[in-house]
């Protein structure tokens, strides 16, 4: 697999390749029926198989003065999509430049660096300058520029339909077995160990990016993981939201790793805080 920051890195770009772009903030599960897609077309027409997405959130760029939170650090959301065997991840920095971009002045630098054969559309895919490249505009448009352009139906499973943004709500009101059946995984968090020390042998405390989408202020059963070791226990967020306690559940014989990289999946609410 290559993992590039641009096309032009882009090892074999003249092999036909499909592709697929977006954000894929969280990988839910509507994210991975899109991915399962892409390779079952690209496998069944002989092509490469990529993936387009971008390292900070779009909205952050577009909309500057709102907070805008996520689901995954850039780093997170780069190593949960590297697992699936897709040809190559292009993690591209959105900027004011690519933001005002048409969709025709996009697909066409697009396919001056890709032979782009196949685009896999999700069911909300919009490209270019004010989302203005529908699907039917980019189906058009891909007739002049040699691609087929294919759109997916929203995900659904039990009459049911994922987006980032609801998981987000969900986050924020500690519902975290229904954020687990949107991701099919616990909702998990990979941070940094913070410099000051906890006084307490058995507990660590992490620093949260201000950007990550947290669970309420509460006490949570959680598994931390550090230099490949696994620990359960229970973590509290700070109430200023910037740090997060782990209490771990040690034997005598254990011994605290002092790795600088923590990731905790919550697990279930015991206690709520206001």
């Amino acid at each position: 697999m290559q993992i590039v920051e641009n096309l032009n890195d882009l090892k074999n770009a003249t092999l036909p390749w499909a592709f697929t772009i977006g954000n894929f903030d969280g990988l839910h599960l509507g994210h991975q029926y899109l991915i399962k897609e892409l390779l079952k077309a690209s496998q069944e027409k002989g092509l490469q198989s990529g993936l387009y997405t971008f390292k900070n959130h779009p909205q952050k760029v577009l909309q500057e003065k709102k907070r805008i939170k996520t689901l995954m650090t850039p780093e997170m959301k780069l190593e949960a999509l590297s697992q699936w065997p897709l040809s190559a991840i292009v993690t591209k920095e959105f900027s004011n430049e690519l933001a005002v971009k048409s969709y025709k002045d996009f697909l066409t630098y697009f396919c001056q660096k890709v032979n782009l054969k196949l685009l896999i559309f999700g069911p909300d895919t919009a490209i270019g300058s004010k989302r203005s490249g529908s699907y039917e505009k980019v189906k058009a448009f891909g007739k002049e520029l040699d691609f087929e352009v294919v759109k997916l139906p929203f995900y659904t499973q039990d009459n049911h339909s994922y987006s980032s943004t609801e998981i987000k709500k969900l986050l924020e009101s500690a519902q975290l077995e229904k954020v687990k059946n949107c991701l099919g995984r616990d909702y998990s968090i990979k941070v940094k160990r913070e410099k000051q020390e906890s006084s307490d042998a058995y507990s660590v405390l992490l620093n949260l990016p201000s950007f990550l989408s947290l669970p309420s202020l509460g006490v949570y059963t959680v598994k931390a993981k550090a230099e490949e070791k696994e620990f359960n226990g229970t973590a509290s967020i700070s109430p200023n939201g910037k740090l997060l306690a782990l209490n771990l559940d040690l034997q005598k014989t254990q011994l605290l790793p002092k790795g600088e990289w923590w990731e905790v999946s919550f697990l279930k609410l015991i206690k709520k805080e206001k």
